[in-house]
């Protein structure tokens, strides 16, 4: 699925702010995470997990995927068992699998654009779009800003 990182900074610090986010994305795509971190990220993500099979629709809604997708109810069954099974080593390989290299992140920013275009074309081709626009229209008509 889709991955995201998000941050708020002011417009000024818009490339500190960018250059760390790399850094620490890279890092963890290198490296991981350490024992202390991976035990609080999977006690986090077991944490996470009842809230979202509380309610009868959250339960029909449940069941619906499992139905749509062809999965038995041991998904839902030993979810926590899956969870408690992963291993660094395993999340490592995952995260190599399904988190692209940081050269091939996109990144959306929102600010003044006359501020941070030349702090943008750092990483890569700008496209620039009103902010009122709809986002889809925006996209399919955009082209790269032209150097200002």
């Amino acid at each position: 699925g889709p991955f995201a990182m998000t941050s708020y900074t002011k417009t000024e610090t818009t490339r500190r702010a960018i250059d760390l986010a790399l850094e620490t994305y890279r890092g963890f795509r290198a490296s991981g995470l350490d024992e202390r971190t991976f035990a609080s990220v999977k006690q986090y993500v077991r944490g996470q997990y009842p809230p979202k099979i509380e309610t009868a629709d959250q339960i029909a809604g449940r069941l619906a995927e499992l139905e749509f997708y062809g999965l038995p109810w041991e998904e839902v069954t030993g979810y926590m068992a899956r969870v408690d099974a992963v291993t660094p080593k395993a999340m490592k390989a995952a995260v190599a699998r399904a988190f692209p290299p940081a050269e091939d992140l996109t990144f959306v920013l929102i600010g003044p654009a006359a501020k941070i275009r030349a702090t943008a074309r750092r990483y890569g081709p700008v496209f620039e779009a009103p902010l009122m626009q709809p986002l889809l229209a925006a996209v399919k008509g955009a082209r790269p800003a032209a150097a200002r």
